[in-house]
């Protein structure tokens, strides 16, 4: 019995412990929540300073490297391949023999005749082997110049009349990561594509280290361009609208500008200073007097 009410008594004893740690326990969220109720988090922002800069104006177009002398090479006379002297890929020089052909004549009669190139270049091509019959209208080889190159590009209508030649044009290449090339335009076809409007542009390279096949982008550099930019994704433009978010003493006040020409990853803006700290991103969604935490500077 008296065994009994001791256990009794234990079971007691941690049931109102429980209980009293439960309470304190409630107690201390209802004081966590009540404290934390009053914390406002603010919208974390960057900031950048527009720019006032000149820097040029161009109309970016692409194309493919090809050879400004190129060169398909016929016989003189008909024949039979009789030897190769070149293979694809190997420089020739002017008057190099590439092949000698057999003319057969007559029965039990030969006489060898020499195909030689026109130009120095690179063999790019092949079209014959030894033992085929050739005539004057038989290609052999394809010959191109390696040291003077062209990219032949399109451009609008709307930008052809802001080409002129020999304005300079940037070249970059995938295969030559970080390195700019630069060429000058040396033809501006003289129609236009009926169907997308488009006209042809010859640029001359000058470099050697581009090869002929080489996708490139070409920057066509039409003039200079001053007045302070701003990075693109600072400016939030809708239908008719477009606006800038400047933090002021930690306030944003929203103000309308007119964005004119994109140069490369920023545009030309007026309707701000250059002492204006401007938002960077999420312009779209704060409002004029929301308070923001200034969290670092783009450049």
């Amino acid at each position: 019995m008296k065994k009994r009410k001791i256990i009794f008594f234990i079971l007691g004893a941690l049931f109102l412990g429980l209980l009293v740690w439960r309470l304190q326990k409630t107690i201390h969220q209802k004081h966590l929540l009540a404290t934390t109720q009053n914390i406002v988090v603010y919208p974390r922002v960057e900031v950048t300073t527009p720019m006032n800069k000149e820097m040029d104006e161009w109309i970016d177009t692409w194309g493919i490297v090809s050879s400004e002398n190129s060169t398909i090479i016929y016989p003189k006379v008909s024949g039979i391949v009789l030897e190769e002297r070149v293979q694809i890929g190997d420089f020739v020089k002017v008057n190099d023999t590439v092949a000698i052909l057999d003319r057969n004549l007559q029965p039990q009669e030969y006489k060898r005749a020499a195909i030689v190139t026109p130009f120095s270049g690179v063999v790019t091509q092949r079209f014959q082997s030894v033992g085929s019959t050739v005539t004057p209208q038989t290609p052999i080889y394809q010959i191109e110049s390696i040291n003077q190159l062209k990219v032949i590009c399109k451009t609008n209508q709307q930008s052809l009349n802001k080409i002129r030649l020999q304005q300079k044009v940037r070249i970059t290449c995938n295969a030559f990561e970080g390195e700019e090339f630069w060429g000058t335009v040396s033809k501006i076809y003289p129609t236009a594509d009926p169907n997308s409007h488009s006209a042809k542009i010859e640029i001359s390279i000058h470099t050697t280290k581009l090869k002929p096949g080489m996708y490139v982008d070409a920057q066509i550099v039409i003039g200079r361009i001053q007045g302070l930019f701003l990075p693109v994704q600072a400016i939030y433009e809708r239908s008719n609208e477009t606006k800038v978010g400047v933090v002021r003493n930690n306030r944003v006040q929203i103000l309308f500008i007119r964005a004119g020409k994109r140069v490369g990853n920023e545009r030309l803006v007026e309707g701000i200073s250059k002492q204006d700290t401007v938002i960077t991103s999420g312009i779209d969604w704060l409002t004029d007097g929301d308070t923001v935490v200034v969290i670092g500077r783009s450049l």
